[in-house]
Formats: C-alpha cells, sequence, structure tokens
C-alpha cells in the first residue's frame, strides 16, 4: 500500500447486532455502536487514508447502515 494508507475494519459482536470500526493493526476502536460488547468479527474492510480527517461516529453509523442495506439486498437476490 501507498504511504499513509491502510485498511479500516468494521467488526461486529456475535449476534450482527453491534458494530465497531477499527484501523488494522490498532489496539482500540475509532466508534462503536456499544462499549459494553465483545466485537468479534470483521464483516467488511476498506481503504484508510491517513491525511484525511474522520468524522467516526458518522462514518460507522453510514457504513452499518450501507452494510445492512447490502446484506438485505444480497438475502433478496437468494430468494
Amino acid at each position: 500500500m501507498a504511504a499513509g494508507t491502510g485498511r479500516l475494519e468494521l467488526w461486529t459482536d456475535e449476534h450482527g447486532e453491534h458494530f465497531a470500526i477499527k484501523i488494522s493493526g490498532d489496539a482500540d476502536f475509532r466508534a462503536a455502536t456499544s462499549r459494553y460488547v465483545k466485537y468479534v468479527r470483521i464483516v467488511d474492510t476498506g481503504l484508510y487514508l491517513a491525511d484525511q480527517t474522520y468524522q467516526w461516529k458518522y462514518t460507522l453509523d453510514q457504513w452499518v447502515k450501507n452494510y445492512k442495506k447490502d446484506l438485505q439486498e444480497s438475502d433478496g437476490d437468494r430468494q
């Protein structure tokens, strides 16, 4: 990857109810829907640009919304 880039990871809990964002390789989450659950699985990734300013809560809200929409659409394709 180019300098100043990395991977963003969208994590979920074991039930797929709560979500969090982490930069790959970081120990801490940048934003989470709950501080009281254990995030156990990466469900999506995206490009991280180190020189870009992120509004982490907004990014999480939008990513989860789009992730859930994509899941619904893919479930509809199977029926």
